[in-house]
C-alpha cells in the first residue's frame, strides 16, 4: 500500500508522518477530500503551521540542474557528461573516423572529451580537499574516468554513500 508522507509544523520543529495513502476511487474522493483529510491528521497530532502532503508513488521531482547546486553535485554530473563523451569517442567516433574515413566527428568529441576530462581533474581536486576525501578515493575516481563505464559506476557508488548524499543535500 502506497506511503503518504505528511510533512508540517508541530510546536517549531519539523515532521513527517508516514501514513497510508488512500488511492483507491472510491475511498479518495476528489483530490481535494484526500488534502483536508491529511490536514485533520496532522491537526489531531498537534500540529499547527504549513502542511503539505507527497506521496510515495509521486515522488519529488529531481532536476539535473539540482545537481550544481554544491562542488559534489557539480563533480557528480560532470562524470557523467565526461563518461558519456568517453563512450562517444570511442564507440561511434572512432569507428568513423577508421571505418568510414570522416575525421570530423572525432576532433569535434575528441575536443569535448579533452576539456571535460579537465575539468574532471580540477573538480576532483576541488571536492577531494573541500570533502577531506582520501587519497585511495581521489585515485579509484580519477581512475573512473579512465575506465569505460568508470564514469557511471561511480557516480552509482556516490549517490549510496551517506556522507555524500548529507554532503550533497540528499541529492
Amino acid at each position: 500500500m502506497p506511503i503518504a508522507v505528511v510533512r508540517a509544523l508541530c510546536l517549531g520543529a519539523k515532521v513527517a508522518l508516514a501514513l497510508p495513502a488512500l488511492d483507491d476511487a472510491a475511498t479518495l474522493g476528489p483530490v481535494g477530500r484526500r488534502d483536508l483529510g491529511v490536514v485533520r491528521v496532522a491537526a489531531m497530532a498537534g500540529c499547527g503551521g504549513p502542511v503539505t502532503t507527497q506521496s510515495d508513488s509521486e515522488p519529488r521531482a529531481r532536476t539535473a540542474a539540482s545537481l550544481w547546486r554544491t562542488p559534489l553535485g557539480r563533480f557528480r554530473a560532470l562524470a557523467l557528461a565526461e563518461g558519456t563523451s568517453y563512450l562517444l569517442l570511442f564507440g561511434v567516433t572512432m569507428p568513423l573516423k577508421y571505418l568510414a574515413a570522416m575525421p570530423t566527428p572525432n576532433k569535434v568529441v575528441g575536443l569535448l572529451h579533452g576539456v571535460l576530462s579537465v575539468l574532471y581533474v580540477v573538480l576532483l581536486i576541488q571536492v577531494t580537499l573541500l570533502h577531506r576525501w582520501s587519497l585511495a578515493r581521489a585515485l579509484i575516481a580519477l581512475v573512473a574516468s579512465l575506465v569505460p563505464f568508470g564514469a557511471f559506476v561511480l557516480e552509482a557508488w556516490l549517490r549510496r554513500q551517506p556522507e555524500v548524499a548529507a554532503a550533497d543535500g540528499g541529492t
